[in-house]
């Protein structure tokens, strides 16, 4: 998930195997009310975007039909 959080600026990340570090982030985040508003916020603003429907549906409808998607500035096309 490190590809679409950021520890701290709008999620939390915790070692999938590791029930402690997992416990610990939720004990954070039941601590810290203020500062997971502001993380909330910012991975709705992550989601808008880099997720966003109308700008991925065309570049997804451009690959199935075998052509050229545009390049968005924020996040080009790997080819």
């Amino acid at each position: 998930m490190q590809e679409a959080i950021a520890d701290g600026v709008n999620g939390l990340l915790a070692d999938f195997f590791d029930p402690e570090d997992i416990a610990d982030k939720v004990e954070t985040a039941l601590d810290n009310l203020q500062d997971m508003a502001r993380l909330r916020a910012n991975a709705r603003d992550t989601i808008l975007q880099r997720y966003d429907l109308a700008t991925l549906l065309p570049q997804q409808m451009a690959w199935l039909l075998g052509e050229a998607p545009a390049q968005s500035a924020t996040h080009p096309v790997a080819s």
